[in-house]
């Protein structure tokens, strides 16, 4: 059973990020050359987005079988497994959108067997979804997303 944390549904926060004083998508008018690339960018600015609001990041890119975790981090007490979406915009539907039934069940499992191998399965646990609108220069993080299935 997953340790699902006791929160009350999805919450978001919308955020313009490219302010003055702000550098988090200075790189993002260069041009991707592989969907890789891309993700790779947008899980770097997930991650510091969430340090900036107090999230501590416990691991990142985790293989646990054939699945991978984008990020996993700490928020208090809380493990938080979040997915990074990054897209040049919602043309084809917004980024969590992509996030399928299938890959639910997929983080499901790679969360479950992270918590058991690091000795974490007593940890309240949720799955965030972070979208990243590049030409926005936009970053939407989703708060206890989907539950685990």
């Amino acid at each position: 059973t997953f340790p699902t944390s006791q929160s009350v549904g999805v919450t978001q926060t919308d955020e313009i990020v490219d302010q003055p004083g702000c550098s988090t998508f200075t790189s993002s008018n260069r041009q991707f050359r592989t969907t890789t690339e891309t993700g790779r960018f947008g899980e770097a600015l997930a991650e510091q987005y969430l340090i900036k609001k107090g999230y501590r990041t416990i691991g990142h890119n985790v293989h646990m079988g054939r699945q991978e975790l984008d990020l996993v981090m700490l928020d208090g007490e809380t493990v938080v497994f979040v997915e990074v979406k990054a897209r040049k915009n919602a043309a084809f539907g917004t980024p969590a959108e992509f996030v399928t039934r299938t890959k639910q069940r997929n983080l499901t499992v790679a969360a479950e067997r992270f918590l058991h191998r690091y000795g974490m399965d007593d940890r309240f646990a949720r799955f965030d979804i972070v979208e990243i609108y590049l030409e926005e220069k936009r970053i939407r993080h989703l708060t206890d997303a989907f539950s685990a299935i």
